[in-house]
């Protein structure tokens, strides 16, 4: 007899893929059993390649975020560095005239 497969999902609390056994007329059964129609539909399982690269564009995401921080940064430091020279030559032209 065939485990149920939410089990066997379960129970492997790192892997959250179908086992290879489970076949789509399981959950053909299952759906059966909980429509009322007179046909059940037949399913088709399709691989989503997607999240194969998921981690590498979160990390894309991360660093492009780390990126803009740093940059943002650096123009306002550079900003504060102008006003502070701007003042400084403010004060310097008004101390000429003094």
């Amino acid at each position: 007899m065939m485990e149920n497969p939410l089990e066997l999902m379960r129970n492997n609390s790192t892997n959250w893929s179908i086992p290879s056994t489970v076949h789509p007329v399981f959950f053909s059964k299952k759906l059966g059993k909980s429509l009322s129609t007179r046909n059940t539909p037949k399913l088709h399982f399709v691989y989503d390649s997607g999240f194969d690269h998921s981690d590498e564009i979160e990390k894309l995401i991360k660093q492009n975020q780390k990126n803009v921080e740093e940059i943002e940064n650096k123009l306002k430091l550079d900003s504060l560095k102008r006003e502070k020279t701007i003042v400084e030559n403010i004060e310097l032209y008004l101390l000429m005239f003094v």
